[in-house]
């Protein structure tokens, strides 16, 4: 494993309490972040952190943006459970989130015929 995921595996350990968490690999088919997934004992997460090499500096705001919805649509919307956001630099340099795992189809900006 790579140190910025065995980083986040401490990181789901000491701060949300997990049991030997792992990372279980990158996901695909996002368009500027990162996209991984972690395991553990009855808990699965994706985490989504700005690229290491982020065209901006400011890149960290999307996920802080996209963490802030999360909590606000907590329960009015189908939308990932958000475990918790993390703006500590020195774990793996960049902010990044923890949201629950879900499996489910994703489309990526087409409906198939008869759908819509």
């Amino acid at each position: 494993m790579s140190e910025l995921p065995q980083k986040v595996c401490n990181w789901l350990s000491e701060e949300l309490g997990w049991i030997d968490p792992t990372f279980t690999g990158a996901l695909s088919g996002g368009n500027s972040n990162l996209t991984w997934r972690f395991d553990a004992e009855n808990n699965a997460c994706v985490v989504r952190t700005p690229p290491t090499e982020a065209i901006s500096p400011n890149s960290g705001r999307g996920i802080e943006r996209e963490a802030k919805v999360l909590a606000a649509v907590e329960g009015r919307a189908k939308a990932p459970r958000l475990f918790a956001y993390c703006d500590d630099l020195a774990v793996i340099g960049r902010a990044f989130l923890g949201s629950r795992m879900y499996r489910r189809r994703v489309h990526n900006g087409y409906l198939a015929a008869g759908i819509c």
